[in-house]
């Protein structure tokens, strides 16, 4: 423990000191580009979505925002079929529908009263839980272009429809992540896109099932290795308290189909 504590305190004096030519700023930028999308037209786009529908707005701020925002004004993809595996407030599927208001959106995520449901994010108190239910259908109420599908997510096996676009946003650990990637990598059209969220590159002493893991790196490794994918890797936020220490950095996978 204290080595770890020393171990950050050197990275970040080191960063501190990087970071004041705005590394990380750069670094996702050359991502952007690398990958057709304009990051300032993203975040152009994203701020005007927000001021017109403010229920939008996240206290939980990430470049999928603002690399979603940039893909709908690239004219190399066209949408008509989304799919959204861990619909947590409702938010992403709701700016997913402002962004692509032609394409049909299916939002997965668990059974509010199953224990998996009500054990994450601290929804197990009795109000807490209704509170959360409640805003999340209100958020998603009427908007024609978004179905909520409240089961498990394993259950897209039985899926057979193919998607355009894909964002694996649920449980990040083992098995779920491994399972969520291989049914997106098998419901992806050929020229389709899939993204996951929370991706850890560099090894994690304590891994968990729900929120910290590796699962879903190594299992794009093994894919990649085969080449049954190519995968790119954006920075989850641009702010150097997220990415002094590599061990805490996020990422974002975009996923594209290899040679199947």
């Amino acid at each position: 423990m204290i080595f770890r504590k020393i171990e950050k305190l050197l990275f970040l004096i080191l960063n501190l000191f990087i970071n004041k030519k705005n590394f990380f700023k750069k670094e996702q930028e050359k991502i952007f580009t690398r990958n057709g999308l304009n990051r300032d037209l993203g975040i152009k786009i994203y701020g005007k979505l927000v001021e017109k529908n403010s229920e939008i707005n996240s206290e939980m701020v990430s470049e999928h925002q603002y690399i979603f925002s940039a893909l709908s004004q690239n004219k190399n993809f066209t949408f008509n079929r989304i799919l959204e595996i861990g619909s947590y407030d409702g938010k992403n599927a709701l700016l997913l529908s402002k962004l692509f208001p032609n394409s049909k959106i299916k939002t997965f995520d668990l059974p509010s009263n199953t224990n998996q449901f009500k054990n994450t994010y601290k929804r197990n108190s009795f109000e807490t839980l209704n509170k959360f239910v409640k805003s999340r259908d209100e958020l998603l109420a009427n908007i024609r272009n978004i179905e909520l599908i409240e089961t498990n997510s394993i259950n897209l096996l039985k899926e057979e429809q193919p998607f355009d676009l894909i964002w694996i946003d649920g449980a990040h650990g083992a098995p779920i992540v491994i399972i969520d990637i291989i049914n997106a990598l098998r419901l992806c059209n050929p020229k389709g896109l899939i993204f996951c969220d929370d991706v850890h590159v560099k090894p994690l002493q304590k891994q968990d099932a729900n929120y910290y893991s590796n699962a879903s790196f190594e299992t794009l490794k093994v894919l990649e290795s085969e080449k049954l994918i190519h995968y790119d890797l954006f920075l989850k936020r641009i702010e150097n308290k997220y990415n002094y220490f590599p061990k805490d950095k996020k990422f974002i996978a975009l996923i594209k189909k290899g040679e199947l």
